[in-house]
């Protein structure tokens, strides 16, 4: 155990079998960079908590489920400041768990 330990350093065992069955041309979403900062990951994770961006993606998903979505330029503007948001929340959760966005197959 301790030897598959070492092999595998800061991966995980699905990622290292991928790699010993098929090579380096495995699948890969996320390279694995160094130890996550916790500090930051707290810090994203408080913003995150006093946001409102899941409250009012919440409340404009039930309005449009309720045909109740006004379709004008405030709505508009409103899911475009979530959305980015969101892109850098994943952007700041990403960088905190060590992790490099941008390769292939990337969500």
């Amino acid at each position: 155990m301790e030897k598959l330990k070492l092999a595998i350093g800061n991966g995980n065992v699905s990622a290292h079998i991928r790699e010993r069955l098929f090579g380096e041309g495995g699948r890969k979403h996320h390279q694995r960079i160094p130890v996550a900062s916790e500090r930051q990951l707290a810090a994203i994770l408080a913003a995150l908590g006093q946001s409102e961006v899941a409250s009012s993606l919440r409340d404009i998903a039930y309005a449009a489920k309720i045909g109740a979505l006004p379709l004008d330029e405030e709505t508009g503007n409103a899911i475009r400041s979530a959305a980015r948001a969101l892109v850098r929340l994943r952007s700041e959760i990403l960088s905190a768990l060590g992790l490099v966005e941008g390769l292939e197959n990337d969500p």
